[in-house]
């Protein structure tokens, strides 16, 4: 994070939780994503006091405590559930996506090179991905401006939240809630 007055700028993607625990321990009903560069407004800053946080790992002192106005947490929530693609990778049948190729599924518009393990998901090449409604073209001012081809990425929110297996480190793409990989020959 860069501290500024009044709010916090992400220099990378990261977590907004409501305690020190690691986001990987987390459901995602439980932490916000933020995107590189996005900037937050905040009302407060300090240092996390609570013992019980203090306690929980060696790495608690990298957390900070912050107040944000409820208009902000509303803001977040409505994000929560959010995923980018680039389009030209998939055949669009309305509320259903198809990979055309192996691609991937990304928290932000940012260029899948860029991002961190966890920002991203391999998609291959078949799969379909159920969305509630259709894929929209990406409106926030943050992401329309990270490189000259967002304009070719959708933003979707997902039916049910992807299933994945890890391989290395990073989660590959095998279906949604309880469903099984839906393969599209």
């Amino acid at each position: 994070w860069e501290v500024k007055p009044g709010k916090l700028v992400a220099k990378k993607g990261t977590w907004f939780k409501s305690n020190t625990k690691f986001s990987w321990e987390l459901n995602e009903n439980e932490k916000f994503y933020l995107p590189t560069g996005i900037v937050v407004p905040i009302l407060q800053i300090g240092r996390v006091t609570d013992p019980k946080e203090i306690q929980r790992h060696d790495w608690v002192s990298q957390h900070m405590r912050v107040w944000v106005k409820p208009q902000i947490v509303k803001i977040l929530e409505a994000r929560r559930g959010t995923w980018f693609v680039y389009y030209p990778h998939f055949e669009d049948h309305g509320s259903v996506l198809v990979a055309n190729v192996d691609t991937w599924l990304k928290r932000t518009t940012q260029m899948s090179g860029e991002l961190e393990p966890f920002e991203i998901i391999y998609v291959p090449k078949g799969l379909s991905i159920q969305l509630i409604g259709f894929a929209e073209p990406v409106e926030e001012e943050w992401e329309k401006s990270r490189h000259q081809h967002v304009h070719l990425h959708r933003k979707l929110l997902l039916a049910a939240p992807p299933v994945t297996i890890k391989q290395d480190k990073f989660e590959i793409f095998v279906g949604q809630g309880d469903a099984r990989p839906s393969l599209n020959c």
